[in-house]
């Protein structure tokens, strides 16, 4: 049964692209670091300059560029004491191809499982084969003939992979240990430091906003404290809110409604001295009478012709009075915005004129 990772391509996209964001932070962290490699040419000073992933540096860089980068001195394995192979490899999977040369590197091992270093590298080839650069050394062998000196710090070897070539190959003994805890101490200090900084980068970028949000709180929290303060002052308030409305609801009724005295002059002014009134009721702006007049239809037009009233209608039929020879009648007078005409004074009745003698 295929496994998961097997059946779902977008699973290993995904898992290979993890591993080199991986491979590339932890690249990111690793610390500046040469290796300065002494090889058999002793007599001549001979060095080769590698970074910490083997790949020789060349041109070498400037003494400038290598303030502040830590220099590991190392030393190159005697060839007599390196068993070398080469060959082509097949077609075939990655994986596949790791188990095979590994399996060749044990089968093909002189010296015992315990003992034995097997180191190779793997180029692919322009026809689809893969060649294949091994070398194989004993520890007790590299331990006897490369020997720490007392009192020095150990120097850790390196080999060639192929001999000649643009890499090398560290052999994994206690001073490449010491190299390895060094650059994992660097990593992992890095590591804090970048954190860091990101930590203070944020920090300032989100300082303005902590800000506001305390203020925010601030502000709420003195509004909350001043609610119970103001409650009083507040109902007050409202109060007189209330009152004042009321005043003014009050004001606007009584602007609607006419002064019943003044309407009463104005009546008396435009009705006939053959016309009475037995009814009088004042709403507001509208008037209604009843009583006896001669012609109630002349009255009603009578009525309407006056400033500052809007309409006059009839609520009931005008009845004739038998025996007094007039109506009854029942209007509605409506009035308008417009003031109604003063009613008519003593001072405007004119008086006859006297005769001297």
């Amino acid at each position: 049964m295929p496994t998961l990772s097997e059946a779902s391509p977008l699973l290993r996209a995904m898992r290979a692209l993890w591993r080199m964001l991986v491979s590339r932070v932890a690249h990111g962290l690793r610390p500046a670091a040469l290796v300065s490699i002494q090889t058999e040419a002793a007599q001549d000073a001979s060095t080769v300059l590698v970074d910490l992933d083997g790949r020789v540096l060349d041109p070498p860089p400037h003494r400038w560029r290598r303030w502040g980068v830590r220099h590991w001195p190392a030393r190159s394995v005697p060839e007599e004491l390196v068993l070398r192979k080469s060959w082509h490899q097949p077609p075939m999977e990655p994986a596949a191809q790791r188990a095979a040369i590994e399996l060749r590197g044990q089968l093909q091992s002189p010296f015992p499982p315990r003992d034995t270093l097997f180191f190779w590298r793997a180029f692919s080839q322009p026809d689809g084969h893969t060649l294949v650069h091994a070398a194989w050394l004993s520890r007790e062998r590299v331990a006897a003939a490369l020997p720490d000196e007392p009192g020095k710090t150990p120097l850790s070897v390196w080999l060639a992979l192929p001999p000649g070539g643009p890499q090398w190959v560290p052999v994994p003994d206690a001073a490449w240990q010491r190299v390895r805890r060094w650059c994992r101490w660097r990593s992992a200090l890095n590591g804090v430091l970048w954190v860091g900084a990101l930590a203070l980068m944020l920090a300032a970028a989100l300082s303005p906003s902590w800000h506001l949000r305390a203020r925010v709180l601030d502000a709420t929290a003195q509004w909350a404290a001043l609610q119970p303060m103001a409650a009083p002052a507040l109902a007050s308030r409202e109060q007189l809110t209330h009152a004042v409305e009321h005043i003014r609801a009050f004001d606007e009724l009584a602007a609607q409604r006419r002064d019943p005295v003044l309407v009463l002059d104005w009546l008396t002014a435009q009705l006939p001295d053959d016309t009475h009134v037995s009814e009088f009721e004042l709403d507001g702006s509208t008037l209604r009478i009843q009583g006896l007049t001669p012609n109630a239809a002349a009255l009603m037009r009578r009525l309407g012709e006056q400033p500052g009233v809007a309409s006059v209608s009839a609520t009931r039929a005008a009845t004739k009075v038998l025996g007094l020879g007039k109506e009854s009648y029942a209007i509605e007078i409506r009035f308008g915005v417009d003031p109604l005409a003063p009613g008519a004074t003593a001072a405007s009745t004119p008086q006859p004129t006297s005769a001297t003698p």
